[in-house]
């Protein structure tokens, strides 16, 4: 069972809005709360994809495919009177919408904070519980995770032209269980090559200085943007003139992985940012 002795759990609405759901206080007060028996936060749902060839034996593992994750968890929720439970249950239902997603939090001694994004899947009173006469219910509540891998504080880290070399290193860690596709932004004034774990790609523009580049590499939505820096527009696409350069591999998981970088006609204002999520099988 979750309690205040073991682990935080909390609901972030969309529109962050905080219920904490664990560590409830004197039994009999009105509230909202998880109950025991809650599944799905301790792990990810792998399908295993096999190949069976004709006239052989058994089948040859391909690899894994990760689904979305569904969370199951008991809410219970306890009014002063019937009216006030009602209304603290819409309420909350409300703060768990289908369309949007929000975040399930937990908290442990051992891992730290780690989230996931979720929406609400199924809200419907547990069997052998009356919602309609009493001033509290029990409700299984399954929770629909996209991306069911949980995140925790991003891994980053920064560099300087303080010595006016244009050259130097940065140092990433996307955690022990996922690969990750890093994320870069860089002011200038120069021209930038990155080199790390297999990638080398050179910026197709030299950039001065109040100019910032903003490198995204998830392999899926890989985008090099330029704009005013600090700017809040999305500034203008350079991926036309990169000419077939791209990023083609991750961060590898469970090892620190050095990134080189020169910078061509670098200044004293120029600067590189990077940073990579760190994703884990399962918020606690």
């Amino acid at each position: 069972m979750i309690g205040a002795d073991k682990s935080i759990l909390q609901w972030v609405s969309p529109d962050g809005v905080v219920v904490p759901l664990s560590g409830h206080g004197v039994i009999g007060d009105p509230g909202i709360w998880v109950g025991s028996g809650p599944e799905g936060l301790g792990h990810v749902d792998v399908k295993a994809l096999f190949d069976a060839a004709a006239m052989d034996e058994g089948e040859n593992y391909l690899g894994g495919v990760v689904d979305h994750g569904e969370i199951d968890l008991p809410i219970h929720i306890l009014g002063t009177s019937n009216a006030d439970f009602q209304r603290r249950k819409e309420h909350f239902k409300s703060l768990v919408p289908r369309d949007r997603l929000g975040w399930l939090c937990a908290f442990t001694a051992g891992t730290g904070w780690r989230m996931v994004a979720a929406r609400r899947g199924s809200f419907k009173p547990a069997y052998g519980s009356d919602p309609a006469t009493a001033k509290g219910a029990t409700f299984d509540t399954i929770l629909i995770a996209d991306k069911p891998h949980a995140r925790s504080k991003d891994d980053e880290d920064e560099w300087a032209n303080t010595t006016g070399a244009g050259t130097g290193v940065l140092y990433l860690y996307p955690g022990p269980q996922s690969p990750g596709w890093p994320k870069f932004v860089f002011t200038g004034p120069g021209r930038l090559r990155l080199v790390y774990a297999g990638n080398d790609v050179t910026m197709p523009v030299t950039i001065g200085v109040g100019r910032e580049i903003l490198i995204d590499t998830d392999t899926r939505v890989q985008t090099i943007r330029e704009r005013a820096a600090r700017s809040s527009d999305r500034g203008r696409s350079l991926w036309a003139q990169m000419k077939a350069q791209y990023f083609p591999k991750a961060i590898p998981a469970g090892e620190v992985t050095r990134v080189r970088f020169q910078i061509t006609g670098a200044g004293p204002t120029t600067k590189l940012w990077a940073t990579v999520p760190q994703r884990h099988e399962g918020l606690l």
